[in-house]
This record gives structure tokens, sequence and C-alpha cells, in this order.
């Protein structure tokens, strides 16, 4: 069951806390969704991590259970977007935090560390710190979609009031993108990919919401926040997650993430614990390989270095 949170312009934030049983033991995860993502979609990935650590899911403004502040919707852009969940978590007043970013959450999250990090730091409510950040299938650039090769549309029919079938022959393009065709391919996961496309027709993405994140998506600029974010123990630890088959944000895009913060590291392939079988998945990089594997991967990463502080892995440059 959800609570709200009310933003200081009067937004409401639906927000989810798992696993509340652990908060003394570990650093809770905040998972920050994409464009168009609503809390519901973690459920597979934050259940899981939840075993063993608190999670924090949560819907953007205007999204899902959360709520615009005024009745036409609100401007929103990544600043916003990073400001909203500055509050919520002041709010929280965990001691220390770890923040999971995918796609578009990727970029707010970035933007958040430069409220801690960045020159405007003072303006930053100091009661918790980021320990970990992990950025995955996600960009510092909004130049990587400037050639309509890459990004995400909203479907063009609208789907109030239509049977859930024809929802999900509309979203379904859509849905398609989030994998590679080999995936799509195979009959082990046509179970799942039909969850995911039912999950997708019948539940609240408004189109307002989405609309405006995707412009977003198109103005933002995180500057030189990477120049100022220091490595551990005085900043997070970084990893970058990010498939060579992502056909909404490119792989060079998280290879680029690797330049701009030489701390980070790339989660790598392998057969050994905290690593994923290979790097030929897509941009829903939590539906490939099992849920486990990636709760392995995300714990050791989490759980790394005294205190919740973290260090620096091997960095493998694919």
């Amino acid at each position: 069951m959800h609570s709200y949170f009310e933003l200081p312009d009067g937004a409401l934030l639906a927000y989810e806390i798992l696993g509340q049983e652990h908060a003394n033991l570990r650093p809770p995860l905040a998972l920050v969704s994409g464009m168009g993502g609503l809390r519901s979609d973690w459920m597979r990935l934050a259940s899981a991590l939840s075993c063993n650590r608190t999670v924090l899911i949560y819907d953007h403004r205007g999204n899902g259970d959360s709520k615009f502040a005024t009745a036409h919707g609100d401007k929103i852009t990544v600043a916003s977007l990073a400001e909203d969940l500055q509050s919520l978590l002041a709010y929280l007043r965990w001691e220390k935090v770890a923040i999971l970013g995918y796609s578009m959450g990727g970029v707010v999250a970035q933007h958040l560390c430069s409220l801690h990090y960045g020159p405007d730091r003072t303006h930053v409510d100091p009661t918790y710190k980021i320990t970990h950040i992990v950025l995955a299938a996600t960009t510092a650039s909004p130049k990587v979609f400037a050639s309509g090769q890459y990004g995400l549309v909203y479907p063009s029919t609208p789907l109030a009031g239509l049977p859930v079938e024809e929802r999900k022959d509309i979203v379904r393009s859509v849905t398609e993108k989030f994998f590679d065709t080999a995936w799509l391919a195979d009959p082990s996961n046509t179970r799942r990919f039909d969850e995911i496309l039912a999950h997708n027709a019948t539940s609240p993405r408004y189109r307002t919401a989405w609309q405006r994140q995707s412009r977003a998506m198109t103005l933002f600029s995180l500057s030189d926040l990477h120049a100022h974010l220091p490595p551990p123990p005085h900043g997070p630890a970084v990893l970058v997650i990010h498939g060579k088959k992502d056909a909404i944000v490119p792989f060079s895009a998280g290879l680029d993430l690797l330049t701009l913060i030489p701390h980070a590291r790339m989660v790598e392939a392998g057969l050994e614990s905290g690593k994923v079988d290979h790097m030929d998945f897509g941009h829903s990089w939590d539906e490939y390989f099992s849920v486990e594997r990636w709760a392995d991967v995300l714990n050791l990463f989490l759980d790394a270095g005294k205190g919740g502080e973290g260090i620096v892995l091997g960095k493998s440059r694919l």
C-alpha cells in the first residue's frame, strides 16, 4: 500500500518502502524510474532486493498514483524531478541512501548529485549522504537523442476507454523496443513479455506527464557536474549498467559515463558472483538473466566498503 508525500508546491508523490525491517542494517536504496515509468514496474526487482535491504519506489509527479500540483499539469524538467526526489529523501530522514536511476531516472540521479556536490550544494538539506549511485541504461547528454534513432515516443492513439486487447496492440511496439530481437524470439520469454505488455496497457501512465518528461530529456544540461563528483569516501561509488543491445539509449552513452566519472565501473560479464552472463541485453536490463542474479550484482556493489561508504572495484571498459 502506498503513502503520499506532499511536495512544497502541493504536488503529491505516491511512494512505497519495502523491507523496512532492514533499515538499520545497510543504507536504503531508492529506485528512480525512467520516462513514463511507474513504481509498480520495479516490483519484481524491488521485492528481491527487499529481502535484505530497505527499498524505496515512487511515482514521478503527474504519473501513476502521484498528482500534479495544478489541474493542467506542472512544468517538468530534469532539475524539478531531482528536486522532488531530494524533498522526499529529506522527508524520510535516512542518514545514508543509495540511488539507482534507470534511463531518465539515471539523469535525475545525476542531477541529484549536482545538488549535493555541485555549485548549488549549499541549498541542499544535508541530513543524508549518497553512498552509491547505479546508472542503468542512461546518459549524461541529451545529444544521444538528436538523430531520432534513439529515445521513446508515447503511443499516438489514446488508450482511455479502449478494451484491454486494443490497448495491448497499441503499446506492443513501444514495449518491444525495450528488448532485443533475440530476447523477443526466445519462447522462454513469451509469458514474461505478455505479462509486461498487459501491465503497460493497463497501468496509469498519463500522456501529459510522459510528454513533459520527454521534452525534459531533450533540454537538460548536467553542466560540469561530473568534474565536481568526488570518489569515495568523500563521494558515492558509481556502477554503470548498460547493455550492448539497448535500442533506446545507445551503449556508447554508458561508455561515456565511464569517461566522465573516472572512478565509475561498468558491470562485468562472467560466471562469478556479482557479474552477469553477458553484455548483450536491451533497455529493460533487469528482465535479462534472473532477478536473483541482478540482486546479487547490486547487493555486492552496495555492500562494498566500510560504513556504507563504498569502494571502487575494478573497472571494465567493454
